[in-house]
């Protein structure tokens, strides 16, 4: 018995594979996802900031308090 296959078939079950793949660690990733309650009226602000020198750090401080009152 003599099996007869050649690159462009193996490259076609390769994508196939890769895309199965894909799509089902998109599906799997995508429901890891969790909901948070919402929160009437409340912002949530997250800021990821290096700020110098330290007399430009202070203004933000008082920026950030007051947003925060």
């Amino acid at each position: 018995m003599k099996i007869n296959i050649s690159f462009s078939q193996i490259r076609s079950y390769f994508s196939l594979i890769v895309g199965i793949v894909l799509y089902l660690s998109l599906v799997f990733l995508s429901s890891c996802q969790t909901t948070l309650p919402k929160d009437h009226n409340v912002i949530h602000l997250t800021l990821w900031q290096s700020i110098n020198p330290p007399v430009n750090r202070d203004v933000f401080e008082r920026l950030v308090e007051k947003f925060n009152q």
